[in-house]
């Protein structure tokens, strides 16, 4: 079944605009319904292609696109886009060939019980396709259709955990995400998701939705922000219509302050949809789709630029903006993706630079301290804050050694994962003896890794307070497998839910 392609959130009519020769050669006998995207030509995609075009370059050109959302249903219009991990797909069945915490992730990640590659919201095929559906299909035509789509899917049906967006997050950005699109937000942001925003955007442009409940963000007024698209190293994307006005939904910042950064139309706009069929909806989801594609575009142009540069330099190419307008916060940048080829890549550093010319202590980066085996670091933070000790740095395995939240908390967590200081994760596989036991006030534990023998996790618990145990190793159904093996061998004074 691996072996076959089998595989949240935030939510003017279609204007009539001429399309460039280009566009009508190329795309509209091909791809029937590409005069319905009006959208692409508000946004200039007719003139990038065929600029790339002319140098036979494909836009978004391989880049993978993660989209952290409800899924991707399958169709013709995007199947030849999906991402592929090479080493589940060539390894073994039922193991973790890679070594990333996951068994047999093809295809992407499902935090649900269903496949990542399956959808039956419509939402995350909606953004998948925005982003990346393929010419010549017969369909409509993404903006980056030479990106490759990896499934995250947390949610089926728009609603999510925020311990679940920051897996999807880590787990995007761990296994290669050049952009990690985010059609999706909260006003509850925690500091967990903070330090994925943080830890990811260090190797993928982010991207989120600002939201549609026509609110303005003030970073000096409670709950008005939308997370993760209100963080400063979020692309936050905002709704026009294809002229450029601001949509009556959108929530939206003053231009000064650039709580959120872009606008991208959001409005009527068509995708791919359930059942190999399409649908046009509105929403900043549909806008800040775009605006991942665009990222995507910029990263197969500028492959050598580091995301944080290349995701400031996106933002700052823009020189379109939107009409103006007092009661949205005046004038902001408008996504016009020629102006991507505006953008001047880093000066190469010297082969050979001057060993006698020393570098400005400001400028000298940090190298990342070297992990050895037997030694213990301290990583994660909240309730996933703790020691652990380096049983293998060759294959990036750990055990939690010591609880090391706060005295007066009463949970605790065990991850699946955890960023050490080489800045690399390394999958958690055992727990100490005494992880808890200089933690008395600890009540409850999470678990999250299924890499966790039940001996193991007994013995962790012989010494502490522990009266609940909360099982989250994966999918409900997985959860369920697990929950019913731990009561065999827990006592009933252990809650195990």
């Amino acid at each position: 079944m691996r072996r076959f392609l089998t595989g949240l959130l935030i939510c003017a009519a279609l204007l009539a605009h001429s399309s460039p020769a280009f566009a009508a050669d190329n795309f509209a006998q091909a791809d029937e319904l590409f005069p319905e995207q009006a959208n692409l030509s508000a946004i200039g995609a007719p003139e990038l292609w065929n600029k790339l075009s002319q140098s036979s370059k494909l836009p978004g050109g391989d880049a993978v696109v993660a989209v952290i959302d409800t899924g991707l249903s399958l169709s013709p219009d995007i199947e030849d886009n999906l991402w592929t991990n090479l080493s589940e797909l060539n390894g073994r069945e039922g193991v973790d060939d890679d070594n990333n915490g996951y068994i047999d992730d093809v295809h992407g990640l499902s935090l649900t019980k269903d496949e990542p590659t399956t959808d039956t919201n419509g939402h995350g095929t909606m953004m998948s396709g925005i982003i990346a559906m393929g010419k010549d299909n017969g369909g409509g035509v993404g903006i980056a259709y030479g990106a490759k789509i990896m499934p995250v899917k947390i949610s089926k049906n728009k609603n999510f955990g925020i311990d679940d967006l920051i897996e999807g997050i880590n787990y995007a950005s761990d296994n290669g995400a050049d952009v990690i699109s985010m059609s999706l937000g909260t006003i509850y942001p925690t500091g967990d998701l903070k330090e994925a925003v943080q830890n990811a955007a260090k190797s993928s442009i982010l991207v989120a939705a600002a939201g549609n409940e026509n609110r303005r963000a003030s970073k000096s007024v409670y709950q008005s922000c939308v997370y993760p698209a209100a963080y400063p190293e979020v692309i936050g994307v905002m709704s026009t219509d294809n002229d450029g006005n601001m949509s009556e939904f959108t929530n939206w910042c003053d231009a000064e302050e650039q709580i959120y950064e872009l606008t991208a139309p959001g409005e009527k706009i068509l995708s791919a949809h359930l059942n190999k069929a399409y649908k046009a909806e509105s929403g900043t989801s549909q806008s800040a789709a775009q605006v991942a594609a665009a990222a995507a575009a910029a990263v197969s142009l500028f492959p050598n630029e580091s995301p944080s540069v290349l995701r400031q330099k996106l933002i700052e190419c823009m020189e379109h903006k939107t009409a103006f307008d007092e009661a949205r916060g005046g004038e902001h940048r408008r996504l016009y993706l020629p102006d991507i080829l505006n953008i001047t890549p880093e000066a190469a550093l010297p082969a050979e630079p001057d060993s006698k010319t020393i570098q400005p202590s400001s400028e000298i980066k940090a190298k990342p301290v070297a992990v050895a085996k037997e030694k213990v670091y301290t990583a994660g933070s909240g309730k996933s804050k703790a020691k652990y000790l380096v049983k293998s740095a060759k294959k990036r395995t750990v055990f939690y050694k010591k609880c090391a939240v706060s005295k007066s908390s009463k949970t605790a967590a065990v991850p699946k994962s955890v960023r050490l200081d080489d800045g690399r994760r390394y999958t958690v596989t055992g727990i100490s003896p005494k992880a808890f036991a200089n933690r008395k006030s600890v009540k409850t534990l999470t678990l999250k890794s299924a890499r966790l023998k039940k001996s193991t996790v007994k013995n962790s618990l012989k010494n502490s307070r522990i009266t609940k145990l909360r099982i989250k190793v994966g999918t409900k159904k997985q959860n369920k497998k697990y929950r019913s093996v731990y009561r065999l061998c827990f006592s009933k004074k252990l809650r195990i839910v």
